[in-house]
């Protein structure tokens, strides 16, 4: 069943009768027409330049266009069910504390489809106080994802530590 997903990295669930098509490769035209129920289209040569063409087109036309970085964050959740397991399986996956804008950049384009997404990471270079001020930043840390999430973990960390001595110890 995976097998004949078109697209199984970017959430598809369901089979359309066009995935199926694939089944038909090897078999003649009669055949194909037998086992489709109608004329099996003509296979027509492609010069490299028209596959070239043709297979942009088709890749552009799947594009997620994401508006804003809370679309995105959006897109995260019902994919992994929160923002905390997004950065522990799609962003921070190296588990150094940090996810660069490359690594930023790959998840949100290889996971979620999402091919403009310099203008998100530009969110993360301005400044809160004031929006006209930009700072280049090469990563960010899990309170610049999620900052409401960041600090309760930050309070869980230290309520641990006080109480316990650790975390370790009062988990």
């Amino acid at each position: 069943f995976k097998l004949l997903l078109e697209k199984p990295n970017m959430g598809q669930r369901s089979l359309r009768k066009s995935d199926f098509r694939a089944l038909l490769i090897g078999l003649s035209a009669d055949e194909a027409k037998d086992a489709w129920g109608q004329e099996a289209e003509p296979q027509k040569e492609l010069s490299l330049m028209e596959v070239v063409r043709k297979n942009m087109q088709e890749e552009h036309a799947s594009d997620v266009v994401a508006a804003s970085l809370e679309q995105v964050k959006k897109m995260f959740i019902v994919r992994y069910g929160s923002l905390f397991a997004t950065w522990r399986n799609a962003l921070d996956i190296d588990n150094n504390g940090i996810v660069t804008q490359a690594e930023f950049m790959l998840a949100c384009r290889d996971i979620l489809g999402v091919r403009s997404v310099q203008q998100l990471w530009e969110f993360y270079e301005t400044d809160d106080a004031d929006p006209s001020i930009r700072r280049r930043r090469d990563h960010i840390s899990f309170k610049d994802f999620d900052s409401a999430t960041g600090v309760a973990l930050d309070a869980l960390e230290k309520r641990l530590i006080d109480g316990y001595g650790s975390i370790h110890h009062g988990w």
